[in-house]
């Protein structure tokens, strides 16, 4: 395993102690990168939320913010969390 990829267990593994209501499984087509790159933009597209009631990304996105900043986290982890909801939030 790669520096990168033991990265990426590590920001999956913060992730889920952050949103422990959150089903994320790996399987054979997907790996960690690619889990968490999909369900943080599930999440900044809101589409976990009935239509009616979703919020735009931009809402999602502080939300997402202010969750991870107040998480009792190593800041590299809440550095790492908060630098893809951005770059991913940017590729919207």
């Amino acid at each position: 395993m790669t520096y990168q990829e033991t990265e990426y267990v590590h920001l999956l593994n913060a992730y889920r102690r952050l949103w422990t209501n959150r089903s994320l499984q790996l399987n054979n087509d997907k790996n960690e990168q690619d889990l968490l790159y999909e369900t943080i933009k599930k999440d900044l597209l809101d589409e976990m939320t009935h239509p009616r009631v979703r919020q735009p990304a931009n809402v999602k996105l502080q939300w997402a913010v202010k969750r991870i900043e107040d998480a009792d986290l190593e800041q590299e982890l809440k550095d790492g969390l908060l630098s893809l909801y951005h770059s991913i939030y940017i590729a919207l």
